[in-house]
């Protein structure tokens, strides 16, 4: 199956712009899938969900803001799209 990332914002200190689709096994749950995209695009997903907490609740999985940190337990399906965005400000 496939499913669609992006990661935009600010994050651990650099603005982090990644968006990729994922080929993935039927029945994979998100956190195995942020674990496998870390690995191949080399971005630490648990060090940004451990220190940016505007990420973990804003973490979308095709348009439904997804529950800490139950939401890292959702099966993910094919053509899902899964958006982690950090809020930008400024003056």
């Amino acid at each position: 199956m496939k499913v669609h990332f992006l990661l935009k914002g600010y994050v651990l200190g650099t603005f982090m712009d990644h968006e990729f689709d994922m080929e993935l096994p039927e029945g994979t749950i998100l956190r195995k899938a942020l674990k496998k995209a870390g690995k191949e695009r080399r971005v630490n997903f648990d060090r940004i969900l451990d220190e940016h907490e505007v990420i973990r609740e804003s973490i979308m999985l095709s348009g439904e803001r997804l529950d800490w940190p139950s939401g890292l337990e959702r099966e993910l399906k094919d053509g899902d799209s899964v958006y982690m965005l950090s809020p930008l400000a400024g003056g």
